[in-house]
């Protein structure tokens, strides 16, 4: 997790990413409906979008679960691994820094 004053508006002050490494590239997409589906039914996150990041990714939207701001969410999948990278801003939509960590991550895999 990365912490952070934010230097403009709807920047993120923590960005979390996890990944999960499944057996195969079908597994991980069959993951990627589920992964989202849970997040957005524990936290009250709903989908806002999808992106051309990696194979594909699904972005959600919401109040942080601290309460703290905004989260954005994007999940998608790079070959066998489905990768969630989250945004928190306590003053807009951090969407600039949710995607631009994904893209990082979809560089690097």
């Amino acid at each position: 997790m990365w912490a952070a004053r934010p230097e403009y508006p709807g920047g993120a002050t923590t960005v979390e990413v996890s990944l999960h490494l499944f057996g195969s590239h079908p597994d991980a997409q069959d993951a990627l409906l589920y992964y989202v589906d849970g997040r957005s039914e524990a936290l009250g996150l709903r989908v806002v979008g999808t992106y051309d990041v990696g194979e594909g990714a699904i972005v959600l939207q919401g109040v942080a679960p601290s309460g703290s701001g905004v989260e954005m969410t994007v999940y998608m999948t790079v070959a066998n691994v489905l990768a969630r990278t989250s945004a928190v801003s306590p003053d807009g939509e951090p969407i600039a820094d949710a995607l631009a960590t994904a893209l990082l991550v979809a560089s690097r895999a």
